[in-house]
C-alpha cells in the first residue's frame, strides 16, 4: 500500500481539528519566554490571554529569572497604554511579584526599574481614596434625602384636617 504525502501545515491542522485545547502551562511558558527574549507584541498577547490562575502561576514558575524584569516591563507598559485592561494583567503582575520577589530583592535599582509600577499603583490608590470619600458623601445625602422623604411622608399622614383640632368657648 503506497501512503499518501501530506504537507506539513495539513497534517497540523488536520490534528488540531476544530477542538480547540486549554494551554498548558509548559506551553504558555515557553511562548512567553520566547515572546519576552524576542519582544514579540502579538506572540506575548497570545500568552498573556490565559486568565486562569493555577496555568499564570505555573508559568511564571518556569520563566527564566533573567526574563522576569523585562516581561513586568512590557506589563507596565500595556497597563499605561490601555488603562482598561488593568483587570485581566493585576494577575500576571501579582503572580510575578510573589513568585520571583525573592530575584527581584536581588536586582540593582529595581525600584527605578519598576518604579512604574509603584507610581500606576500609587495614582490608582490615591484615585480609589478619592472615589471611596465621594461614595460617603453621596451616601450620607442620599440618606438624609430619604429620612427628609420619610418625615414628610409620615407628617402628611399624621396631619389633622385643616381647621382648628379644638375649640375653646365660653360660659
Amino acid at each position: 500500500m503506497a501512503q499518501e504525502e501530506v504537507s506539513f501545515g495539513e497534517a497540523l491542522s488536520s490534528s488540531s481539528g476544530s477542538k480547540k485545547s486549554k494551554p498548558t502551562a509548559d506551553s504558555v511558558a515557553k511562548m512567553l519566554a520566547q515572546a519576552v527574549k524576542s519582544q514579540d507584541s502579538q506572540l506575548l498577547e497570545e500568552a498573556l490571554a490565559t486568565s486562569r490562575d493555577t496555568v499564570i502561576r505555573n508559568t511564571l514558575t518556569k520563566l527564566p529569572s533573567g526574563l522576569v524584569v523585562p516581561f513586568l516591563q512590557e506589563l507596565i507598559k500595556r497597563v499605561r497604554e490601555k488603562p482598561s485592561r488593568i483587570m485581566d494583567l493585576v494577575p500576571w503582575i501579582r503572580a510575578t511579584l510573589i513568585i520571583h520577589m525573592a530575584y527581584l530583592a536581588s536586582v540593582p535599582n529595581i525600584a527605578e526599574t519598576l518604579g512604574g509600577l509603584y507610581e500606576m499603583m500609587e495614582a490608582r490608590q490615591g484615585t480609589a481614596e478619592q472615589l471611596h470619600r465621594l461614595q460617603g458623601r453621596l451616601d450620607l445625602m442620599l440618606s438624609h434625602m430619604g429620612m427628609q422623604d420619610e418625615v414628610e411622608d409620615a407628617d402628611e399622614d399624621d396631619m389633622p384636617p385643616p381647621g382648628p383640632s379644638t375649640f375653646y368657648e365660653e360660659y
